[in-house]
C-alpha cells in the first residue's frame, strides 16, 4: 500500500508544484522564435500609404502598413526604406523589434554585370 501511495506521489508531485510537462513544447506568448525568422524586403510609399512587404517564418508573404498586428500582440509601428519597426506586446523583451531590410534573390540578380562589391574588389 505505502508503494502505490509512493508511486501516486511521485507522479502528481510535479503537477502539485507548477512544473511544466518536459514533453509539450515551451510557452513562448512573444513569439521570439518567430520574430527572428521575420524578413523585410522593403516598402512602397504612395505619399498616402506605406506598405510593407513582410514575409513570416511559413515563407509566406503579406502586405502591412503602420498600426496593422502581423500576429497578434503585436503592432507595426514604423516603416522605413531600410527597416521595419513593431512592438512586440506588454511584458516582452525586447519590447520593440526592427527588421532590417535583407538583400533579396530578386535583387542580387537585377544588378549590373559591372557591379562589384566593396568585399569582392578587397580581394583583387
Amino acid at each position: 500500500m505505502q508503494n502505490n501511495l509512493h508511486g501516486a506521489l511521485m507522479l502528481f508531485l510535479p503537477l502539485l508544484l507548477g512544473m511544466r510537462d518536459p514533453f509539450l513544447p515551451v510557452d513562448d506568448p512573444c513569439r521570439t522564435v518567430q520574430l527572428s525568422q521575420l524578413q523585410y524586403a522593403g516598402n512602397i510609399d504612395s505619399g498616402q500609404r506605406q506598405i510593407a512587404f513582410l514575409r513570416d517564418e511559413k515563407g509566406k508573404w503579406q502586405r502591412v502598413e503602420r498600426e496593422d498586428a502581423p500576429l497578434p500582440g503585436w503592432r507595426i509601428t514604423a516603416i522605413a526604406t531600410e527597416s521595419l519597426t513593431m512592438e512586440t506586446g506588454e511584458a516582452c523583451e525586447p519590447s520593440q523589434w526592427r527588421i532590417i531590410k535583407g538583400e533579396t534573390e530578386h535583387e542580387k540578380k537585377d544588378k549590373p554585370a559591372g557591379a562589384v562589391t566593396a568585399a569582392a574588389a578587397g580581394r583583387q
